[in-house]
């Protein structure tokens, strides 16, 4: 990642790799779900990759246990380091939901053609299972398009994370959204 100017320490590890997707290098970003301790260089990465879309493929709590703590703010706005993150809205569907937010380079000076701002949509599956697969893969089908065709030719990678940074799920969704490309 990028320095922070000014900043003298500077913590700048997020474990995540390039993942190359069909005909297109570095189509995504596979990551851990960010830990407390990660979210500021989270969301610079999310900044700094000009990433539009997040996908989420785990709930924050599963079977009683912590999967993936909650990165972005339940309501209003939060800051993360120099990133400022606001939720825009949050559309609940049956098998995910899509949260829309709106991320701020905090130390960029407002200028003339200077984007300080912009929005990043989180798509989150919430109807597979920790330790199986979905019941019916029509709905994992549907998200996968839905994400995937979401992002913009000239943004970012996708990045596509679970609790953990080798995950059958993330590679799962890889391997599908590939036939949509």
């Amino acid at each position: 990642m990028l320095p922070i100017p000014g900043q003298k320490k500077c913590v700048d590890y997020v474990n995540a790799n390039y993942i190359d997707g069909f005909m297109q290098s570095r189509a995504y970003i596979g990551t851990q779900g960010p830990l407390p301790v990660t979210f500021d260089c989270f969301w610079r990465m999310v900044w700094e990759q000009r990433v539009v879309i997040i996908v989420m493929i785990t709930n924050l709590v599963e079977r009683g246990r912590r999967k993936c703590d909650m990165y972005w703010p339940k309501e209003g706005i939060e800051t993360y380091g120099v990133i400022q993150v606001k939720l825009v809205k949050e559309d609940v569907m049956a098998t995910y939901t899509v949260r829309t937010l709106q991320i701020r380079h905090l130390r960029i000076k407002k200028k003339k053609h200077t984007v300080t701002d912009r929005l990043v949509y989180q798509y989150h599956y919430t109807n597979w299972p920790d330790h199986g697969t979905p019941d019916h893969p029509l709905p994992v089908l549907s998200f996968v398009k839905k994400s995937s065709v979401a992002n913009p030719p000239d943004s970012g990678p996708i990045i596509v994370h679970c609790r953990s940074v080798l995950s059958f799920k993330k590679f799962s969704y890889i391997e599908v959204a590939h036939s949509y490309s």
